[in-house]
């Protein structure tokens, strides 16, 4: 397995249907700031670092525009682009990109036709801090597959993350960080997204934020408790759809957050089947909403 040369996640677009509403529920029910205006998109910042951790594109139906993946310098950059175009995929030339927050990068798709970016050199933030209740960065992805073996082996043996937990039906990757994962891939019939989860401080702001869920309207729901190290937390989700594997398709967008409350390693071991969850994976409390978006064709430029 080649080593990984991807940091985290640094940032997904998507479209939304009412781009006015999901703006106001983003900066108000999650404290997301609006840092940048391009034709009909909006990007957003956490209190970390990364020059935007979301954007919302205006469009006819919800969909995924693109995942941005953090690389750390140009050579890892290039690096990346070799591996992918040897890997048979095409990708656009390493080179200036067009995306909010510019930098050095290169656009490619992975089996099931999702758009991602691999960026580095982007105008961040000096001012990181932590601020209660709000997210500092988007912790992971969370990805239906339909082609489950080539997407899988993508970002094994192509990208280089590295598989730290499994849960059926889910797979959860790791990357050059330290959080347990920065990518889980959902074994379905659909090429869609499934959540993407914010890291907040601590545990009081996970409680508070499924407070603020509540009073939009969203309905909450709890679920199954989990130990990790030092600290045990209950996850909530909180979905006016969940996505369940014998569902029809359908389209909603989807939004988790969670508070990494506990040293994470990266280092896990497979969960038991009986009991459903890794000790040491399910540490963070979560609320959100779980759904699927459709997927838009967009280049990295």
């Amino acid at each position: 397995m080649p080593q990984c040369l991807i940091g985290g996640l640094r940032s997904i677009e998507l479209v939304a249907t009412n781009l006015d509403e999901a703006t106001h529920f983003y900066e108000t029910v999650w404290g997301l700031t609006s840092i940048e205006r391009r034709n009909d998109a909006i990007y957003f910042r956490g209190t970390g670092g990364y020059h935007h951790i979301l954007g919302l594109h205006r469009g006819a139906q919800p969909a995924v525009v693109r995942i941005v993946f953090d690389v750390a310098d140009r050579q890892a950059v290039d690096a990346l682009h070799k591996a992918v175009t040897v890997a048979g995929c095409s990708a656009t030339a390493p080179g200036a990109v067009a995306l909010a927050g510019g930098g050095y990068g290169f656009g490619c798709k992975d089996p099931d036709g999702r758009n991602l970016a691999f960026v580095c050199g982007a105008s961040d933030h000096a001012d990181a801090h932590d601020q209660p209740d709000r997210p500092r960065k988007i912790v992971h992805a969370n990805l239906n597959m339909r082609e489950h073996d080539a997407t899988l082996a993508f970002f094994t043996k192509t990208l280089g993350f590295r598989v730290v937990d499994e849960n059926a039906p889910l797979t959860f990757l790791h990357c050059a960080n330290a959080d347990h994962c920065s990518i889980v891939l959902a074994k379905t019939d659909l090429p869609t997204l499934n959540h993407i989860a914010f890291d907040v401080p601590d545990f009081d702001s996970v409680m508070r934020g499924m407070g603020r869920m509540r009073t939009t309207a969203i309905r909450s729901n709890g679920a199954r408790a989990a130990t990790g190290r030092g600290i045990t937390c209950s996850p909530i989700s909180a979905a006016p759809t969940k996505c369940r594997w014998n569902m029809p398709p359908r389209c909603c967008r989807s939004t988790t957050a969670m508070s990494c409350a506990a040293p994470t390693t990266g280092n896990t071991r497979q969960a038991a089947p009986s009991n459903g969850a890794s000790p040491r994976r399910a540490r963070r409390a979560i609320t959100g909403c779980s759904g699927c978006s459709d997927l838009l064709p967009t280049a990295i430029a």
